[in-house]
């Protein structure tokens, strides 16, 4: 039996209903700082800044700390982002945030198994912003993605994926989804 897709996916939420995190000059220094500490090259800071933003929205969204641990060679982190608790069950969620264009959540096919949900974000300014566009779990991943030839990767569109209930998401809720451990 396959995954179905979603009833209410992400493509039919408008995008003025998505939620966002909105980040003060605080946030912006923390992601600033992270994204140095991560990237392995001054090139790639703004990726690591992007990232950073969606990880962030992520945890402030579902009230879980994000996993700060990156492996010291930088060659990435243990495969999820954040924890979060539902139920006194712990969940291992990864981020894939894309900057501006494409909507798409892309995820490396020998990296699945690291996680339990994938969410996709999407920022045109990590420093100020990142919304959250929708979420899907391992085996709808696995049932509904595609995986193109000469490519590592399995993707999943909006129209695939769970959409995420509105929730305005101020600097001080992203602050406190750091503080729960």
């Amino acid at each position: 039996m396959s995954t179905e897709p979603p009833l209410a996916s992400a493509s039919e939420i408008a995008p003025g209903n998505r939620p966002r995190a909105w980040f003060d000059d605080g946030l912006t220094f923390a992601i600033k700082e992270e994204a140095r500490r991560r990237a392995p090259t001054n090139e790639s800071i703004f990726n690591h800044q992007v990232g950073f933003a969606g990880e962030l929205g992520t945890s402030a969204y579902l009230r879980g700390p994000v996993n700060r641990e990156i492996y010291d060679d930088y060659a990435g982190d243990q495969g999820y982002d954040v924890l979060c608790l539902v139920n006194g069950e712990e969940y291992r969620v990864e981020t894939k945030t894309v900057y501006s264009g494409n909507l798409e959540l892309s995820v490396n096919r020998n990296k699945i198994d690291d996680a339990d949900y994938f969410v996709l974000c999407r920022t045109t300014d990590p420093l100020s912003m990142v919304e959250l566009i929708g979420w899907t779990s391992q085996s709808m991943l696995r049932d509904l993605g595609e995986q193109f030839p000469d490519d590592d990767n399995i993707r999943l569109t909006p129209s695939q994926l769970c959409g995420f209930e509105p929730l305005y998401l101020s600097p001080n809720r992203v602050r406190s989804a750091q503080r729960r451990s």
